[in-house]
């Protein structure tokens, strides 16, 4: 074939064409641990030290209740027990002493089934009260309301000698220790950050190594985004901090400008010796940059490839 009648096209080599694979999505740091310390029972709030911005340990008392009625109620319960435990321990004798004459027949069955039925009441009367008096413990244990992790009171709604009811918020408590990234990505960049071989979290013009915790499968139906957690390597900033998750990969990307669609998809023509080949491209996307898997030397065509197809014979123009 003479050389005019080849196709003048025009290459460059593929490493010179690809771009840095990189992402940039905003983040913002989320706190594991954000409650609101409510109370559980009905009493005024007799002791509360804490203010916004003070560090609470973990099991320390933060709040106190008037507890009067609850520990009455709770030596009532027990006083109670002690009672019935004592009328079940008669009826339990007195049953034993009718198997005794039941055994020579010395008692009527009647006589024998009413005791039977007395030990019964008595022993149920006795395990209802001991579940009022477990109650009434739980009561004079809701009279402090304890801090279920470390953190810093973030606000405070309650006052002293005010009542508090249950379900009240009282207290929020935020834990600024274990902390992670939260972000909103497109499924595109999720899988780009998947393959990145280091990704940080920029705050304040800091940068906070990270890495990719979990990906929720739910897919938001406005934005059409996944969210995605990450934890921090080390330090991290507080709870709250927004700024930017940026990644980057070991592959280039190629820009979606050299990206040609034929009858088997979107790919990119090159050249091969004097031939041009069409290599499809999976995953590649209108529009989109796309990693290619091909080698680095490889000669894309980047004039002229919009007329040639697969198999045509090309000639390679200087640029």
């Amino acid at each position: 074939m003479c050389a005019a009648d080849r196709l003048p096209v025009q290459t460059a080599t593929l490493s010179t064409l690809l771009r840095p694979a990189s992402g940039d999505a905003p983040a913002t740091v989320v706190s594991l641990n954000d409650t609101w310390l409510e109370a559980e029972i009905s009493a005024p709030i007799v002791s509360l030290d804490k203010r916004v911005g003070d560090s609470v340990a973990r099991g320390e008392a933060v709040v106190r209740l008037d507890c009067r009625r609850f520990t009455r109620e709770q030596e009532l319960a027990a006083a109670n027990v002690e009672v019935l435990t004592a009328r079940e321990n008669l009826a339990a004798q007195r049953l034993e002493r009718a198997r005794g004459l039941r055994r020579s027949k010395n008692i009527a069955e009647e006589s024998f089934n009413q005791r039977e039925a007395e030990f019964a009441s008595a022993k149920a009367e006795t395990q209802a009260q001991q579940v009022a008096l477990s109650i009434a413990r739980d009561n004079v244990a809701r009279c402090e309301i304890k801090a279920p992790f470390a953190g810093v009171v973030a606000a405070r709604q309650a006052q002293l000698g005010e009542l508090a009811a249950p379900g009240k918020q009282l207290l929020r408590l935020l834990d600024t220790t274990t902390v992670e990234l939260a972000a909103q990505l497109p499924a595109r960049d999720i899988a780009s950050l998947q393959q990145a071989t280091a990704a940080t979290y920029r705050h304040n013009e800091q940068p906070y190594p990270v890495r990719v915790r979990a990906i929720v499968p739910n897919i938001e139906t406005g934005t059409r985004t996944q969210e995605i957690r990450l934890t921090f390597s080390g330090p991290a900033p507080p709870p709250g901090a927004s700024g930017r998750l940026r990644w980057q990969l070991d592959t280039g990307l190629l820009p979606a400008e050299y990206l040609v669609r034929r009858a088997d998809g979107l790919g990119v023509l090159v050249a091969r010796g004097g031939t041009a080949a069409f290599v499809p491209v999976p995953g590649a996307r209108e529009g989109r940059p796309t990693p290619v898997d091909l080698p680095p030397h490889t000669q894309v065509i980047t004039a002229g490839r919009y007329s040639v197809s697969h198999g045509d014979a090309i000639a390679v123009t200087p640029q």
